[in-house]
């Protein structure tokens, strides 16, 4: 049970500790990015399309969701990119218990 337990500390450490670091500073930032309501929506649109094409099976292939991390990290910088993966995960936490094959593992 011990690599099961350090492999889900190891995850959670690099999935929220961005979103501490970025959103709670040591200090305030001097520059907060422009806010972008329409692009910020349209990239987490498009992130839920790609995540239940890879989650369904139906996605040619498992990186789809690649393109879409990639568009928020570039526009959005490190806020972007950590609250678009902190999204990308709750969505597939939520999606795994449905028994969606892609994420839940095999039921054998």
């Amino acid at each position: 049970a011990w690599p099961l337990w350090w492999v889900g500390d190891v995850t959670g450490v690099l999935i929220f500790a961005p979103l501490v670091l970025v959103f709670f500073p040591a200090r305030p930032a001097v520059d907060r990015a422009r806010r972008r309501h329409g692009e910020a929506a349209a990239v987490l649109a498009s992130l839920l399309v790609a995540q239940l094409l890879f989650v369904t099976g139906q996605a040619p292939y498992p990186y789809i969701v690649a393109p879409v991390l990639l568009w928020a990290a570039v526009s959005f910088r490190l806020p972007g990119a950590t609250l678009t993966m902190v999204f990308f995960v709750l969505v597939l936490a939520l999606l795994a218990p449905t028994g969606l094959r892609q994420m839940a593992g095999d039921p054998t």
